[in-house]
């Protein structure tokens, strides 16, 4: 494998302080980790509305037929105005071990499934009550796999008052950041004059979505970043994080 940290003097000048802020969702893929390496402080955002439509309590693997969505069941209705860490997993049906079983199936042929075998099952079937005590410390375990040393915070331990681009703005400004990442294209989203207002420039990340060997046939891009821990082993991830300042 290759690929590595990307380094402040790559980011820019010294005085440059990159935040990167995404909602924790289950067994994220690979960009997640794109994003998170390319700052210098990254930010769970887990105190804004859930989205039911969302990856948040979902992810795909990779079978014999292709992807699998794996969902979490979580007790949401209509249009709840839950935050992410207030959202609990509907434990009525024993999904945990249904997932467990679907990753053994289709990943107990791949190079690394022995070395993480063990660690994998406690981490999935341990009971969990909301869906944030399940996904941050998978989201964890796969930032040390891939040696990502990047500072992590919740949103939620910052009171914020603002919502939308302003509350970005003000968790920007609290940690210290100059810079706030965005992809290309999502000025829509994220209007530059906004954040160029709240003293916040913003950074473009364009994701590599490297192609990488897998199990079951031909390359199949978007899944979880399990996948590649499993087939690919631990360690930097295949890319450097591009970040550009316009």
């Amino acid at each position: 494998m290759s690929g590595g940290g990307l380094g402040v003097a790559s980011r820019g000048e010294a005085s440059q302080h990159i935040v990167g802020c995404v909602q924790p969702t289950y067994l994220p893929w690979l960009p997640f980790f794109e994003r998170m390496e390319a700052s210098q402080t990254f930010i769970y955002l887990d105190d804004v509305q859930y989205s039911k439509n969302s990856y948040m309590n979902r992810n795909a693997i990779k079978t014999s037929q292709g992807r699998q969505l794996l969902t979490v069941p979580v007790l949401y209705k209509g249009h709840s105005k839950v935050l992410i860490n207030e959202i609990e997993i509907d434990n009525h049906t024993d999904w945990a071990k249904k997932h467990w079983r679907s990753m053994e199936q289709n990943y107990s042929k791949a190079e690394y499934w022995k070395r993480y075998r063990d660690e994998l099952e406690t981490l999935i079937r341990t009971p969990r009550v909301r869906l944030i005590d399940l996904v941050l410390p998978l989201i964890e375990f796969l930032k040390t796999e891939f040696a990502i040393t990047t500072p992590c915070n919740l949103s939620s331990s910052v009171k914020i008052e603002q919502r939308h681009n302003e509350k970005l703005i003000a968790l920007c400004r609290h940690f210290g950041g100059s810079h706030f990442i965005v992809k290309p294209g999502t000025e829509d989203y994220h209007p530059v004059e906004v954040f160029t207002a709240g003293g916040v420039s913003l950074a473009y990340l364009e994701y590599s979505q490297p192609r990488y060997d897998h199990l079951h046939g031909e390359f199949v891009p978007g899944l979880s970043a399990l996948d590649y821990l499993l087939n690919m082993g631990p360690g930097p991830l295949p890319f450097v994080p591009k970040v550009t300042f316009p």
